[in-house]
């Protein structure tokens, strides 16, 4: 190697090793400033998507915050229908017994009104069993007449009337 350098310093003299070394040193310096201008470019865009990021982590904020408020006014809507739907069914259910107490009523009263009939036409039957037989036809009439009375009574009682 000693006889390589040795060579090499017969070719060329110190002034051109110095002049090649400053060559040397300014072309690295170049790269070293070109690198540097290119950081500074990459710099100055992180610099720039940093910014535009802060703002969208902002408005992502607002957005949570108003999300969150629009949660607890959902929440507070589906609650308010759950008592809705609660109170419903209590009144619901409130008029259905009451319904089904005046219907069990009204069917207590059609029942005793058949069982008089009932009574009404045995006797009527007993009646026409001991008379003339001429009584048959005029008896059929005041039992449809009667039906026709109750069936009348019922129909007006259920309101169809």
């Amino acid at each position: 190697m000693e006889n390589f350098m040795d060579k090499l310093a017969e070719k060329f003299s110190p002034q051109d090793i110095i002049k090649a070394n400053s060559q040397a040193e300014m072309a690295e310096a170049q790269r070293i400033k070109k690198e540097a201008e290119h950081y500074r470019r990459e710099i100055e865009e992180l610099r720039k998507h940093a910014a535009e990021y802060s703002q969208q982590l902002e408005q992502l904020e607002e957005l949570m915050e108003a999300s969150r408020d629009y949660t607890e006014e959902f929440e507070k809507v589906i609650n308010r229908i759950h008592e809705s739907d609660s109170k419903t069914h209590d009144v619901g259910v409130q008029i259905y017994r009451n319904v089904q107490a005046i219907v069990d009523k009204n069917r207590e009263k059609i029942e005793e009104e058949i069982a008089e009939i009932n009574k009404k036409m045995e006797t009527v039957l007993d009646i026409v069993e001991y008379k003339n037989n001429a009584v048959g036809p005029l008896l059929i009439i005041i039992v449809l007449m009667v039906f026709a009375d109750l069936l009348f009574n019922v129909l007006k009682i259920f309101g169809v009337l």
